[in-house]
C-alpha cells in the first residue's frame, strides 16, 4: 500500500524525536569493536552475510555534536588482510543504524570474512515506532539492561532482543476538524511516547525536554526525503543531517507540523511491581502528544 499522511506524519515525529534527544539531552556513548557473524540467525541469502553489534541502535545524524556516525567498517579477510570499506564500496551492503546491523557482499571479497569492526556512537534511548498496546509493553515484554560499553561482550544483538532504556512512539488516534470552505481540515494526530528507562533521574530529564516542546513545529519529510532504505541503511549512501535538511524551512507553513498540547505522566514505582512480569528496574513514563495540521485532504 502507498504511503499515506499518517505515515509521513510518524516517520517524520520519530526523526524529529530523535533528534531532539540526543541534541538536547546528549544521550550517546562513543565506541568501537567487533561485530559478530549473525548467520546461523539470519541467512539473507547468497553472496550476503549479516553481522551485528553488541549494540542498538547507533546515532546516525551527523548534525549532533560529537556523535561518531559510522560511515564505513574494518574488515580481515583470510587473503587481502585487513581494510576499511566505506559506504559506496562494493563490499558494503548496507549499515543499518537501528539495528547495529552491517550487511556485507561476501562474494566481494578476496577470501573468507574473519573479523568485522568498526567506531560509533551508541543512544541511550533507543527510539522506535510501535503498534503493541501500553500493557503488553509496560508488563508482558522481557526487556534487557542494554550493556555497557565497557563490558566484555561475545555476541551480537539479535533483531528480537529487546533492550531498554527505550521510546515507543504509538499513533493513538486522530480526527479531522472542518476548517474553511471548500473541504480544508484541521488533522489531529494523537502521539503516544512511552518512555522504559533504568532510573527516575533519566525518566525526569527526558519527560522535561519534550513537556517543554508544546508549541513547537516539526518537519514533515516528503518520501523521497527520509534517510533510510528498505533494508535500513542510507539513501543512496548518503548519510543524515537533519539540522541541512531544515535548514532555511519555515516549520510554520506547508512543511511543518504543529504540536498543539503535550502531556506527561510516570508510573509510580510502586505500581508497577503490582505486575509481576515486569523488570522491577525499569521506570516508565508516557508523554502524549497532540499534532496538527491545517490541510486539503485528497478527495
Amino acid at each position: 500500500m502507498k504511503a499515506q499522511f499518517d505515515n509521513q506524519v510518524m516517520s517524520s515525529f520519530l526523526l524529529w524525536f530523535d533528534n531532539k534527544l540526543l541534541k538536547q539531552g546528549e544521550g550517546f556513548t562513543n565506541t568501537s569493536g567487533k561485530f559478530y557473524d549473525m548467520v546461523d540467525k539470519w541467512n539473507f541469502g547468497e553472496g550476503y552475510n549479516v553481522y551485528n553489534a553488541p549494540f542498538k541502535q547507533f546515532v546516525y545524524d551527523t548534525s549532533i555534536t560529537g556523535a561518531t556516525v559510522m560511515t564505513g567498517v574494518t574488515v580481515t579477510d583470510s587473503v587481502s588482510g585487513t581494510a576499511i570499506y566505506n559506504l559506496d564500496s562494493p563490499q558494503v551492503f548496507a549499515i543499518n543504524p537501528s539495528e547495529g546491523q552491517i550487511i556485507l557482499k561476501t562474494d566481494e571479497f578476496a577470501g573468507d570474512v574473519t573479523d568485522v569492526s568498526g567506531s560509533y556512537s551508541v543512544k541511550e534511548f533507543s527510539v522506535k515506532l510501535t503498534s503493541e498496546p501500553e500493557e503488553k509493553l509496560l508488563f508482558e515484554t522481557d526487556f534487557k539492561l542494554k550493556p555497557k560499553v565497557s563490558q566484555n561482550i561475545t555476541t551480537g544483538l539479535f533483531e528480537d532482543q529487546q533492550s531498554y532504556p527505550v521510546v515507543y512512539l504509538k499513533h493513538n488516534g486522530s480526527i479531522n476538524t472542518p476548517g474553511a470552505f471548500g473541504g480544508q481540515e484541521f488533522t489531529s494526530i494523537d502521539i503516544r511516547a512511552i518512555v522504559l528507562t533504568n532510573s527516575q533521574f533519566t525518566l525526569d530529564g527526558i519527560c522535561s525536554i519534550f513537556r517543554d516542546t508544546n508549541d513547537q513545529n516539526f518537519y514533515l519529510f516528503d518520501a523521497d526525503e527520509f534517510p533510510f532504505n528498505y533494508v535500513g541503511s542510507y539513501n543512496d549512501n548518503i548519510v543524515f543531517n537533519y539540522a541541512n535538511t531544515i535548514s532555511g524551512v519555515n516549520l510554520g507553513g506547508p512543511k511543518g507540523m504543529y504540536i498543539k498540547n503535550v502531556n506527561v505522566a510516570k508510573y509510580s514505582a510502586g505500581s508497577l511491581n503490582d505486575y509481576r512480569s515486569i523488570n522491577a528496574n525499569i521506570y516508565a513514563g508516557i508523554i502524549d502528544f497532540e499534532v496538527e495540521k491545517y490541510r486539503l485532504p485528497p478527495k
